[in-house]
């Protein structure tokens, strides 16, 4: 029995661009692209438009903030030395 296509759209998750990854990041969306190019951020390029998707942003983001050059990883709380 074949699986009717709207059952397999609903598991897809969609492909956000370089400036909705750029909010949920909170960087430009330059550094977002640039990020991309250089395989620092999970994308992939169609076209030449580069897409993401939340979830690879997600991992990302907890697999190795402590470790990153991202920004937030290099912030040291406010009245520590």
């Amino acid at each position: 029995m074949a699986t009717p296509i709207n059952a397999i759209q609903h598991h897809i998750e969609p492909y956000i661009d370089a400036e909705q990854a750029a909010r949920i990041l909170g960087l430009h969306p330059r550094t977002v692209r640039l990020w991309a190019k250089q395989g620092k951020l999970p994308a992939r390029k169609l076209g030449s438009l580069w897409k993401f998707r939340v979830s690879w942003l997600d991992e990302w983001m907890n697999s190795g903030l402590e470790s990153s050059n991202h920004p937030a990883a290099l912030r040291i709380p406010k009245g520590n030395p």
